[in-house]
């Protein structure tokens, strides 16, 4: 599992104390959600995750930020984009969401 951390500048240390936690813990949750079930494509087995951090992600200046670095994040990978955007980018971002949320025209 390859983990986006937007604000590892602050403690590298505690973020990679609970990413090993949620690698631990991860099969037991798709289990008890049915996942394999869905996915029967897939080995249903409660082996930990190896957990990685992804190297040069953008990172927030502010503890205010992290919802909009995460849809980003997600935005940016599932359109195969390399991560380019930066905290400089949140306030568009920010009103971008706001504007599409009160439209109802979601977009990425």
């Amino acid at each position: 599992m390859t983990v986006y951390d937007s604000d590892k500048a602050g403690n590298r240390y505690k973020g990679q104390i609970y990413f090993q936690k949620l690698c631990i813990m991860l099969p037991y949750l798709l289990r008890s959600a049915s996942f394999y079930e869905q996915r029967p494509d897939l080995v249903d087995s409660v082996d930990e995750f190896t957990c990685e951090l992804a190297q040069n992600t953008p990172q927030q200046s502010n503890g205010g930020d992290c919802g909009i670095f995460t849809l980003k994040t997600i935005e940016f990978l599932h359109a195969r984009l390399p991560l380019t955007f930066t905290q400089d980018n949140m306030e568009f971002f920010r009103k971008k969401y706001a504007y599409e949320v009160y439209n109802k025209k979601l977009s990425i």
